[in-house]
């Protein structure tokens, strides 16, 4: 590759380095927080993954896994309970009932 060649590709990263970093200066996190997950699959694609576009779209990823293990956590809870009071029920109505006195 002669110095030109490469002259020219490192002028090219450098645009597009700074071109991705004034692209997220007006970005709006909320855009990305509203996008389906195929759609902000999609918009990750576009980057690469040094990019802070890309890097944004992995904490995104990260902030649904833990709102989806945060609700199953609170399902499990709530079923945990209920069959803690359906036992307790159970166990009241057996102690309480004498059928041979």
């Amino acid at each position: 590759m002669s110095e030109d060649d490469e002259r020219a590709r490192r002028r090219q990263e450098y645009e597009k380095h700074w071109h991705r970093i004034f692209e997220m200066q007006g970005f709006d996190r909320g855009t990305l927080e509203k996008m389906s997950d195929a759609e902000l699959a999609a918009w990750q694609a576009m980057y690469e993954p040094t990019t802070p576009q890309h890097r944004l779209a992995e904490h995104i990823w990260h902030e649904r896994l833990a709102q989806q293990q945060i609700a199953a956590s609170r399902r499990a809870t709530y079923i945990a309970a209920a069959s803690g009071l359906i036992g307790v029920l159970v166990g009241w109505l057996l102690s309480s009932w004498h059928p041979f006195h």
